[in-house]
């Protein structure tokens, strides 16, 4: 210490104090720059977990959102299996009512056919009836006759 006295001698004791406030200034603000830098490392560690959350938490979110746009596509791609087999039991159906039908139509031809064909039976079923009534009439009056003659 008597060293440091010695340099400062010729200075005067203002230097000495000068350089002792300088110094004491000198570690005053060494220490409040420590505290300053502390407290912008545990700002900065603060900011950094709070980003952090903040990641975490969008990244749910998309996650979150991910898994509901994968749930209504596989949703639509179900309801579009559902449909493919629904139209394709409709498209059965149809071809099998479509067969139905020309198969039916098929029958009614058939059946307009045989009753244009018993019509016609009909008709000349009755004309022979009408010929064998007057055959039968005919005869009836030849027998009456012939029964006259022999009464």
């Amino acid at each position: 210490m008597a060293d440091i006295l010695a340099l400062f001698a010729p200075f005067g004791l203002d230097a000495l104090l000068g350089v002792l406030v300088l110094v004491g200034a000198a570690l005053a603000c060494y220490r409040f720059a420590g505290k300053v830098f502390d407290e912008w490392q545990a700002n900065n560690r603060r900011k950094a977990t709070l980003q952090q959350a903040q990641a975490d938490h969008q990244a749910e979110l998309e996650d979150k959102r991910e898994a509901r746009k994968q749930a209504e596509i596989e949703e639509r791609a179900q309801r579009d299996r559902e449909r493919s087999v629904l139209e394709g039991r409709i498209v059965t159906v149809m071809e099998q009512t479509k067969a139905v039908m020309e198969e039916n139509s098929g029958l009614m031809k058939s059946l307009i056919a045989s009753n244009e064909v018993i019509h016609n039976d009909l008709a000349h079923s009755q004309e022979r009836s009408a010929e064998m009534a007057q055959k039968v009439d005919h005869v009836n009056d030849r027998v009456d006759m012939i029964f006259e003659k022999v009464s």
